[in-house]
Order: C-alpha cells, then structure tokens, then sequence
C-alpha cells in the first residue's frame, strides 16, 4: 500500500470513529428532541458507513478484490443519496417546529423523488457500466455518461438550497448557516473529486457538517431550555408577586372595608344626630326582637302614650300612634309605608325613606326612616307644616306653570293651523282675482267686480290681521283701559249705523235702543266700540237673511248690577282731560260712589243658527268656532269672542250668553260706568274741503319701501300733490334743511326705517333752528295702527297718524284737517 493511500486511510478511519462517538452521543443526549435525536444520530451512523466504505475501497484496491470493491463502490454513493434524503427531511423537519410552516415546501417534497431515481441510475450502471467500470486489476475507468451520476444528487443539492434560501430566515441565524453548509460543503468537495477521482473529497466533507450540527443543534436547544427555564423562572417569579399583591390588595380591602364600617358608623351616628336635631320625635327599632328605643320624644307624643311607649313592640307602637295622632285621609297609606316588611324591602335599593302626611290636627308632619346599623334602623318625625305648605305652593305653581306652557304650546300650534287657512282665504282670492284681471281684456264690467272682490279680500285679510295683533295686544298686557268722557247715545248709534249697507245686502231687521238717562258717561270708546263691532258682526254672520238682529243698551242703577255678583267700575275722581287713563276699582257699598255711577246693560241678541251648551263653555277661547268655513259657509278667525272676553274683564264688564241652536243667541253685558258732565257748546270745526284743494301742494314723503312709496305716490298724484320721496329719515332731515322755508307743505313719515326711524326724524325736525321749517305739519304713515303707536308718534312732534294700508278717503280727510289747521297742533316737539 502506497504511503498516500495510507494517508488516507488513517484520515478515513479517525473520521469513522468520530463519527460514530458522534452518532452515539447523539443519541443518548437528553437535550434534543426524540425525532431529532433520531434523525441526526441515525445521519451521523452513516456518514460513519460512508466512511468505512471508503475504508474499505481503499483496502481492497490494494488486494485487487474488483467485487469488494464493487460492492463498496455501490454502498459508497448509495450513502450520498440517502444522506441527501435524509438532510431534505432534516431540514423539512426544522422548518416545520422552528420555521412554523404548515407543511414541508414542494422543493423538500420532490427530494426523494430524485434520489430514488439516482439510486436506480446507481443500480443500472453496475451492470451496465454506465458510470464507471472496474478492470481485472481493481483500478477505476469513468465512463463517457459519468458526468451523469452529479445531476440528480445536484438537483436535490439546488432545491434543498433554494428551500433554505427561500424560508431560511424563519430559522436562527446558526441553525440556518449549519444547514446550509451540510449542503454546500458536500456540494463543493463533489466539484473537487470531479477532478481528484483519487481522493474521498466528498465522503470526508460528510463528516464535518453532521459534526457542526450536532454541536450547533445542542447549543440551540440548550439556549432553548435556558431561555425556557429563564421564562418558567420569570413566570414563577410573577406568580410569586401577584401572590403578593393579592395579598396587598386584601389587605387594602379589608382596611378599605373597615374605613368604609368606620363611616358608616360615623354617618349613622351623624344621621341620628341629625334626625335628633330636625324632628321632635326620634326612635330606634330593633328588627329582629321588633322593639324600639326611645332616643328622643315631645311632649305631645309622651302625654298621647302616657309614657307606656317603653314597653310596646314597634308594632303595637305605631298602630296607636296611627290610630290617635294621625289623620284619617293618610293613616292607611302611612300604615302601609311603616310597616317593617315594606321598610326593609326599601332599603334595600333607597338610603331612607320620607313620608308626609297630616297628623290629627291638620298640620303636615314628615317622617324619615333609615338604617342604623345591622338589623336596625331609626326613625324621626315631626310637624313642618309651614315648610310643607310652602313647598306643596312651589309644586303647585310648578305645575301650573308647566300646563301654562304645554297649553301656549297647543295654542301656538292651533293658531299656526287656524292662520294658514284664514289668511289664504282671502289671499287666494286676491291673486285669483288678478289673474283673471289679466285675462279679460277691456271687459269694464268684469274689471269692476274683479277689484271690488279683491278690495273686499284685502279688507278680509286687513282685518284677520287686527285681530291677531289685538289678541296678541291683550295677552301680552300692552292694552291698557283709557277712558274718556263719551256722549254714550251718540256712540252707540254711531256703533250700531256701521252695519247698514250689510244689513241691507242681507235682508236683515235690525233694530237698536238705547235708553241712558245719563248721557255723558266716562267709557273707554276705542275698546268698547270693538266690543259692540266684533258682537254686532258675529249676529249678522250667524243669522240667515231675513233674520232679525236686536241691539239695546238701557241704564240700570248701581244696586241693580250684582244679583249676588261682584262688580267694579271706574274711579270716582275725574280725571284732568278726556283720553287720560281712568281705570279704578269702585266700592258698590259707598254711597258716594253708588251716586256717581250707572250700570249700562247692553244685549246682542239674534234670531241666527245659534250655540250648543257644550260650544258655550268654549265660546270666549281663541279659534272657537261651531262650524269652521267649511262646513258652515261662514268666514272667520273665531278671534272675535275671545278678543270680546279679554276686553271686558279688562274693564270690569260681565257677559253673560244665553243660546239655543236653531233659534239664536242672546249676549249680555252688564258695564258700570262713572257719570260725567255735559262738556260746554262749542262751535263743531269746518270739515275741510278735500275735492280740488291740493292742487300746486307738495309732500315729502320719507317712505323707505319702494312698493309703499309707489302706492302713495299714485294715490297723492291723483289728488292733485307733488311728491318728492326720501329713501329714510336722515335723507328726510337732509332734504327739509336744504329746501326753501315753505317748500314742502307737509311731510309723510313712515317710522321704520333704516339709518334714522320716523320717531327720531320727527324730533330731529322740531329741532331746527328755523321756525318756518320746525313747525311743518308731519303726519306719521305707518302700518303699526294701534292707539299707543299714535301716542307715540303724537310724543315724537307729528301733527296725527294715517295708518296702513292706506285708504284713500281717510288719509286725504286727514291731510285735509292738517293742513287747514284742524289737526293737533303739535310743532313744538312735546
């Protein structure tokens, strides 16, 4: 044997030993896993048989045995392939425990595949020779297709590599390295004895991954129980101070919980305190043995038991105390709440229990029950009969004061709906009207009915409007009574020849009387006058033509007004000039009051549909209505009666109303009133001429709306004016200080309007420094129409009031009376 083989074969034979002390080791270590033990051992023994083969390869070559050899030959590479087999499953093993995949890639799976391929190759060739062949002498001859043996077992080198490179970084970093040499080392000394036939390049770079592995395999698992041990250690360590701090916190609980009995203590004493310092009477009850103990007592309690309440049960106790010192309205109810069954289920959800009830003497009493302890509890009474009442006051308003809101609420809600039909009503009919205006040509005739109809409907509209602002007026206290001294037969005449043009259209009788043998009374004529209208009006709605309406007011004396009845009336004083507000309440038991006033009984009485009783007690609310619009025929806001029924208790006036449905309503009012005086004759003033006395006259206007100021434009126009408009009444100011004195004859101011209001332009006037431009006649035109806005504008410096919407008559009447010198005096600004 040549001193190289010999080499070699020493070489081969220590690396046979190791790698069966490997194998052994590997095997009976306790670190690894079963499956790994296994797999890496059994690997290690055949690197050990890989080895040997190549021992004996060596041997027999020298001894020229060409079967030996043969058969080691075989053994030799069929070693390789199943080493390859066995690292893909290896590797396959590793990635699913450490890597975490599901199952091994396919790369691993068509492994076995390959090498069984190659092991059938292996097989063929030795009976073939296509890898190599062996002469008589033992030497070794590669044939042409040896390149062939490389290809499959390279094949499963690459897709075991591609594995490793693909999923290797699921691994650690030195199982993936170890892996990944235990194929390329082998891999690489492959290449090598490709081109050294004579050297065992690659069954000796076999023995030194498996080596590594092993070692590297040993210290992973290592760390892994130490890092196991280390977390079970922590794990310990946590549960030891968890224990801890369960401890801790029961500690804290239990300390917790004794601060909390600590309070509760403390509060009960407190709370007995208390009930000791607020009620009269305080006890405590043992509810197991039902007895009490007195902790405090009045006087009145101890002298109703006689100081035999020591000895009672809580029972026997509190059924005296029902029976003797309670009223008989609450002693059921309270029977019921003092009872120990129902107290106990109480407290249960509630800290104590109140009750108030009347005791026998009719004063309010409260009681309050509480725990005291375990199984125990106190109660404390007395009488708060004044605090109660007053609370029970607070209720009350409370509540009146919440179904106040949720009827203004209901009210709000019904007048919304009452408006939208009334108003668009007359509304449909004036911009129906219109239209056909439009589509009848120069037909004169229709052109007449069509504008007297819309005339009508705006009237219509104009007066559903009064009325709300008049209801609204009323209920938010801005109509105050105003008397002044009235010739009352004249006023109601004047009321009652309103209605003639109407009566007649329908066919209606009508027939008034008035008997006053005190003619000049003191009444206030604005509200009364809408009384009579709003009463007037409804009888001639409700009665079918050719009905009969009867409207008397006789004089009755001051005894005669009550019938049991309270009645007030104005005051005794006179008051210094007509218009001043006189409302006063007036003793019917005076003598001197009796004999300076009358009682005016007034009726309305018509022959119409009349009212239901139960529409009678709804008549004077706002909206009432019988029949709406609809089913009735009849228009109308069901205002009037409620405007008639806040006016009157306004002034003191009663109304009683007398109806049957079918055959007419009859109205009554019975207003007391102050006697007056006969103002003194004096000459009535000239109405001034309206007809062809504009002529060449001029008129500021300060209208800020350019509709308006149209309207009025024309309307002045076609009496004859020139009018020069202002945007608002800074411009008014403006152009009145640069015109000439008696340019302008008169000046129209409408009041709101932007930059400066027609009140403050109206004083800024009065207040120029010359005389002829001051003292110009200043009429305010506007659409707030009510009586204080006219006083208000008569305040600012304006000589009278012209409301909106205009009426042609009216305001040239009024403009008239101004400028011939009938109007108020008013230039000085007072």
């Amino acid at each position: 044997m040549l001193h190289f083989e010999q080499i070699q074969m020493d070489l081969l034979v220590v690396l046979t030993g190791i790698s069966l002390m490997t194998s052994v080791f590997i095997a009976l270590s306790g670190s690894l896993a079963k499956r790994r033990r296994i797999q890496l051992s059994l690997m290690g023994f055949i690197v050990a048989l890989l080895l040997a083969s190549e021992c004996l390869t060596i041997l027999f070559g020298g001894l020229h045995e060409v079967t030996a050899i043969r058969v080691c030959n075989f053994i030799k590479y069929d070693v390789i392939y199943v080493l390859t087999f066995l690292d893909a499953q290896l590797t396959g093993d590793i990635l699913r425990d450490e890597g975490h995949l599901e199952k091994a890639p396919w790369t691993l799976r068509a492994v076995p595949f390959v090498t069984t391929g190659e092991i059938i190759l292996l097989v063929i060739s030795q009976f073939t020779g296509l890898y190599y062949t062996i002469d008589s002498s033992g030497f070794y001859h590669r044939s042409p297709y040896f390149p062939l043996s490389y290809l499959l077992p390279g094949i499963a080198f690459v897709l075991i590599l591609s594995t490793l490179l693909q999923y290797g970084k699921r691994l650690h970093s030195e199982l993936r390295i170890s892996l990944m040499l235990f194929i390329l080392v082998p891999m690489t000394a492959s290449v090598g004895q490709f081109f050294l036939p004579r050297l065992p390049l690659t069954s000796i770079a076999f023995s030194f991954p498996i080596q590594l592995m092993f070692i590297i395999e040993l210290n992973y698992m290592n760390k892994k129980v130490a890092r196991a041990n280390q977390l079970e250690i922590e794990k310990l360590q946590n549960e030891l101070q968890n224990e801890k701090n369960e401890k801790k916190l029961r500690e804290a609980d239990f300390l917790e919980e004794e601060n909390r009995r600590l309070e509760e203590v403390n509060r009960l004493q407190g709370l007995v305190g208390a009930l000791a310092g607020e009620y009269a009477n305080v006890y405590e009850v043992d509810l197991r043995s039902r007895k009490f103990s007195v902790i405090k007592v009045s006087n009145r309690i101890d002298q109703m038991f006689n100081s035999s309440i020591r000895d009672m049960t809580y029972e026997d106790a509190i059924n005296y105390y029902l029976e003797n010192g309670v009223a008989e309205s609450d002693r059921e109810r309270l029977r019921r709440a003092t009872s120990l069954d129902h107290i106990e289920t109480q407290l249960r959800s509630v800290k104590s229990i109140e009750q108030v009830y009347l005791n026998n003497d009719g004063k309010y009493t409260e009681m309050k029950i509480a725990p005291s302890g375990l199984d125990h509890i106190i109660v404390g009474y007395g009488v708060k009969d004044a605090e109660i009442r007053r609370e029970k006051e607070i209720e009350l308003q409370l509540e009146k004061a919440k179904n106040e809101a949720e009827a203004a609420s209901k009210s709000k809600s019904a007048f919304l709906f009452n408006m939208s039909h009334d108003i668009r009503t007359p509304l449909n009919a004036i911009i129906g009207f219109t239209e056909l205006s439009d589509k009848c040509g120069n037909d004169p005739e229709k052109l007449a009915d069509y504008r007297r109809k819309i005339r009508a409907a705006g009237y219509e509209l104009m007066h559903i409007l009064d009325d709300v602002l008049e209801i609204a007026r009323i209920e938010n206290n801005r109509v105050s009574v105003d008397e002044e001294l009235t010739n009352y037969s004249d006023f109601f005449e004047d009321c009652c020849s309103m209605f003639e043009t109407e009566l007649a259209k329908r066919h209606l009788s009508f027939r008034f009387r008035c008997d006053i043998g005190h003619p000049w009374v003191w009444i206030d004529r604005t509200h009364m006058t809408d009384i009579f209208l709003n009463l007037i009006s409804n009888a001639i709605k409700y009665t079918p033509d050719g009905g009969t309406i009867t409207v008397t007011s006789v004089e009755e004396p001051l005894s005669s007004a009550g019938n049991g009845s309270t009645v007030t009336a104005a005051a005794v004083e006179e008051p210094a000039s007509a218009g001043q507000s006189a409302a006063h309440d007036i003793s019917p038991n005076k003598k001197s009051d009796r004999d300076k006033c009358i009682v005016i009984v007034s009726t309305i009485e018509d022959t119409g549909i009349g009212m239901s009783e139960d529409f009678q007690k709804h008549a004077f609310e706002e909206f009432a209505r019988e029949r709406n619009t609809t089913e009735g025929g009849v228009s109308g806001t069901g205002l009037g009666l409620a405007i008639v029924s806040r006016l009157a208790k306004m002034m003191n006036i009663r109304i009683d109303i007398k109806s049957r449905q079918g055959e007419g309503t009859k109205i009554t009012l019975r207003q007391t009133c102050r006697i007056g005086e006969a103002p003194k004759a004096a000459a009535a003033p000239k109405q001034a001429e309206i007809s062809g006395s504009f002529a060449g006259k001029r008129i500021l206007l300060a209208e800020d709306n350019d509709i308006n100021a149209e309207v009025a434009e024309e309307l002045l126009g076609y009496a004859g004016f020139q009018v020069e408009r202002a945007a608002d009444g800074l411009i008014c100011v403006d152009m009145l200080r640069k015109a000439a004195p008696g340019y302008y004859d008169l000046v129209l101011m409408d009041i709101q309007m932007p930059n400066m209001n027609g009140y403050e332009a109206a004083r800024a006037i009065r207040g120029l420094g010359d005389p002829a431009r001051a003292g110009i006649p200043i009429l305010a035109m506007t659409a707030n129409a009510f009586k204080e806005d006219r006083d208000r504008a008569l305040a600012a410096g304006m000589n009278g009031h012209i409301a909106k919407p205009l009426d042609l008559r009216k305001m040239l009447g009024t403009i008239a009376d101004t400028l011939s010198g009938q109007g108020k005096k008013n230039q000085t600004g007072v």
